[in-house]
């Protein structure tokens, strides 16, 4: 009886292993380099968030982004603006000039002023093997614009206009 119970205990300690290894397989293959990251290659190698044992982290957003909204008529409500970037960090925590693209933007203007404001940024490199390496890295940035018209009947005196409210989440 006893031995039967150690095989079982062996068996469950086994197939345990096995999982765990099948398991970290799938999820090293699915942080490997793919095609596309090609592009960021240079004389040493860019890693992914999920290669690296601590991953680059944005310690300065840099200055504000140097946008105005596209023109047109004023209309009552919210507009959100988009831009996904990825580019390039490297072991110095300065993000790489030439490596960042735009993955993803609802306004081409606002993800150019994102993409300018960029060697403005400032982040803790990436370490792997406790070494500071090249990190591929995706940020995304939003900005709203909410514009409320106030009608003010003729002869009357000045609107009183209620205190704006918090920006929306984009």
């Amino acid at each position: 009886m006893v031995q039967s119970g150690l095989a079982l205990a062996a068996s469950v300690t086994l197939l345990s292993a096995l999982a765990c290894a099948s398991g970290g397989t799938r999820a090293a293959a699915a942080c490997e380099s793919q095609p596309a990251d090609s592009v960021y290659q240079g004389s040493e190698p860019a890693w992914r968030a999920c290669a690296v044992e601590r991953p680059a982290r944005l310690l300065s957003p840099g200055q504000r982004i140097n946008w105005q909204p596209p023109g047109g008529p004023a209309l009552s409500g919210t507009r959100c603006f988009v831009a996904q970037l990825e580019f390039v960090v490297d072991s110095a925590g300065l993000p790489e000039p030439g490596t960042a693209r735009v993955v993803h933007s609802n306004e081409p203007g606002f993800a150019q002023a994102v993409l300018a404001s960029l060697p403005d940024w400032r982040y803790r490199p990436a370490l792997r093997a406790g070494v500071p390496v090249r990190q591929i890295v995706s940020e995304r940035r939003t900005s709203a614009l909410v514009t409320r018209i106030v009608a003010v009947p003729a002869g009357s005196g000045p609107p009183s206009v209620p205190p704006p409210t918090s920006p929306p989440r984009c």
